[in-house]
């Protein structure tokens, strides 16, 4: 990814990300009720919560990921890890990194390069399918449900209705809180997300009906 590039797709992320970040702020402070996900905060801008797998598939352009917001900046870190093995953490962003920073990653290759430090920060094994996790104060969360305390969804994941590929994440308190807490928003680019296995047999299912529907209707 060049430099004009690299601007251009931070520019595009950061307008993504400006319009739901106040939005954002309110939902923290608000809270909702005990096991319900927080709703969608941009309707006009995002679509609703992929509620996927909690696992992503990474393009061949390089990602852009940008912080929005992060509830514990100096002791949260938010990072990816391979399908298979979660205790092996990549941070994207360590804690201590601000507000608007930004970097690439690299999935082919396998490095995160940090944007502001213009520097290589981090080499990994290449990854072809990828979840997302937040390090908040020695805790893990993940975005993979079955990897989490009790099975609990606490990641989502809202894809943007105008730029292809590209996704608002967010990470929330235990789904068993009644006042669950916004922990940190980030956007991040070229990715693909996992359906879940019985929603990708319905949609081959589906097909398969369609498919054969539409032979039928031939051959009438």
């Amino acid at each position: 990814m060049s430099g004009l590039e690299l601007k251009s797709a931070i520019s595009t992320a950061w307008k993504l990300g400006k319009g739901v970040a106040a939005a954002s702020c309110l939902m923290m402070f608000a809270g909702t009720a005990a096991a319900i996900p927080f709703p969608n905060p941009d309707p006009g801008s995002l679509l609703d919560d992929l509620d996927g797998s909690g696992y992503f598939t990474p393009g061949n352009t390089g990602s852009l990921s940008i912080e929005l917001f992060d509830l514990g900046d100096s002791v949260a870190s938010f990072g990816f890890f391979g399908q298979g093995t979660p205790g092996n953490l990549i941070p994207i962003f360590e804690a201590g990194d601000l507000t608007g920073e930004s970097a690439i990653i690299d999935f082919s290759v396998g490095y995160v390069f940090d944007a502001e430090d213009n520097s290589i920060q981090s080499l990994f094994p290449a990854a072809s399918t990828i979840g997302f996790y937040l390090d908040f104060a020695g805790n893990i969360l993940y975005s993979d449900p079955t990897l989490n305390l009790g099975g609990l969804d606490i990641m989502g994941a809202y894809p943007s209705i105008s730029q292809d590929f590209t996704s608002l994440l967010f990470f929330d308190g235990p789904a068993d809180d009644p006042q669950r807490t916004l922990l940190s928003w980030h956007v991040i680019s070229d990715v693909t997300a996992v359906p879940l296995p019985g929603t990708a047999l319905l949609m081959v299912i589906g097909l398969g009906l369609l498919a054969s529907r539409r032979t039928n209707q031939v051959r009438s």
